[in-house]
């Protein structure tokens, strides 16, 4: 099981799953169980699936994508500090 990360940026590529994302930009492509929270922009590719809340400051869906969740959006919603530079996988 994956744990929550924090990213100035990160990628989540098709078949891996992630439980939950705290980071500045998050491109995201497959699953992601769990809270998403993005100070800036948050990018759901393709077929992504989220099943959690987001939190971002800008959002851009695809049409193939969905999420199941509440969305909060703008600068004032996500108000966190930025630590590692890599999603935790581990």
């Amino acid at each position: 099981r994956k744990h929550p990360g924090r990213s100035k940026t990160a990628r989540i590529y098709i078949g891996l799953k992630v439980w939950g994302i705290d980071g500045k930009q998050a491109d995201i492509l497959g699953r992601v169980n769990g809270n998403i929270k993005v100070s800036d922009l948050l990018h759901l590719h393709g077929k992504a699936f989220v099943d959690g809340d987001i939190f971002a400051g800008n959002l851009q869906i695809e049409p193939s994508a969905s999420f199941n969740g509440q969305c909060h959006m703008g600068a004032s919603v996500v108000d966190f500090k930025v630590d590692l530079a890599s999603v935790v996988n581990g």
